[in-house]
């Protein structure tokens, strides 16, 4: 059974979670890679299967990226530096893969998202950039470095027209190699640059992080699948101006919309459904995705409530 060395769960979610940057060294000592480069360029072959790879020409400073799937002869005419493969949901179709998830069972279930498995040659990169979401970053086989920057936002100058979400300026404050078996916590919004020092594999294990416009266009779903009798309603006429739209007017839009939010208990059962919905059609992948949350007594599993005990589905 997996388990991570040199950490501390309780010293960690309290130091470090959504906080700050955290090397874990030697967080898996006896752990080797669960796939080879070959199974993973493997797997970028299948149809159902996100895979990327990113090309740097390195003397134009230019990009490229391809998505898969690919076919052999195209990982027989990659060039010997400066290129990666990454394969998104590799836990989904490797039990030894999705055995990884169980090192971090001290977070909710309902926050994972998938692992991506990454293959890089010496040199290879997808450049200096920011994710909005956590992500731990293990290394599985080889030597990678990782230069990490300061906080990121929506501000935050990139380079314009790239393939890549890539930072315009990027000034590192801290460096990491890690080896493997190490592991880098990442915040969301930190810039970082992680560089192949020679043929590695990292594993990126990510977590759900939904915009505010993600959870309100689903919340409107739902809300709109539901028979309702909340239908606007003007304020008294001794508030009207004409066609101006008046604080009187906003005031009956708000009022409608605390009462959406004032119901806790809609609320945390819509949550519930939305945070465990599946990343991929059942069916689509070899393993079964299992998303699960819990609200009072009452579980949910891939975005339905579960038949509870005694009860038929």
């Amino acid at each position: 059974m997996l388990k991570l060395e040199n950490f501390s769960s309780a010293d960690f979610l309290r130091e470090h979670w959504q906080q700050s940057p955290c090397l874990i060294t030697g967080a898996l000592p006896d752990w080797g890679s669960a796939l080879t480069g070959s199974e993973l360029a493997g797997l970028a072959m299948e149809e159902d299967v996100e895979s990327r790879l990113v090309l740097y020409d390195r003397r134009n400073s230019d990009w490229q990226v391809e998505h898969g799937p690919f076919e052999a002869e195209t990982f027989q005419s990659l060039p010997d530096t400066d290129w990666t493969l990454l394969v998104q949901a590799v836990d989904l179709w490797s039990h030894d893969v999705d055995a990884i998830k169980s090192l971090f069972d001290f977070l909710p279930n309902w926050r994972l998202d998938d692992i991506m498995v990454s293959y890089a040659v010496a040199g290879g990169t997808v450049g200096p950039h920011f994710d909005h979401y956590d992500v731990f970053l293990l290394q599985a086989e080889g030597q990678r470095c990782w230069q990490i920057g300061s906080q990121c936002d929506a501000s935050t100058p990139m380079v314009a027209n790239a393939p890549l979400k890539l930072l315009s300026e990027f000034t590192p404050e801290e460096e990491y190699l890690l080896n493997p078996g190490d592991m880098l916590y990442l915040p969301p919004g930190y810039a970082h640059y992680g560089v192949a020092k020679d043929s590695c594999q990292t594993y990126s294990i990510g977590f759900r992080s939904p915009t505010l416009g993600d959870l309100l266009a689903d919340l409107a779903s739902e809300t709109l699948s539901k028979p309702t009798d909340s239908v606007y309603r003007d304020p008294p006429s001794s508030n009207w101006q004409g066609e101006r739209i008046t604080e009187a007017h906003i005031d009956q839009i708000q009022t409608m919309l605390k009462t959406l939010a004032h119901d806790r208990q809609s609320l945390a059962h819509w949550f519930a459904r939305f945070v465990t919905q599946p990343r991929y059609e059942p069916g689509t992948t070899p393993l079964i995705e299992q998303r699960t949350a819990i609200v009072g007594n009452q579980e949910f599993v891939n975005g339905r409530k579960a038949p509870k005990p005694g009860t038929r589905a």
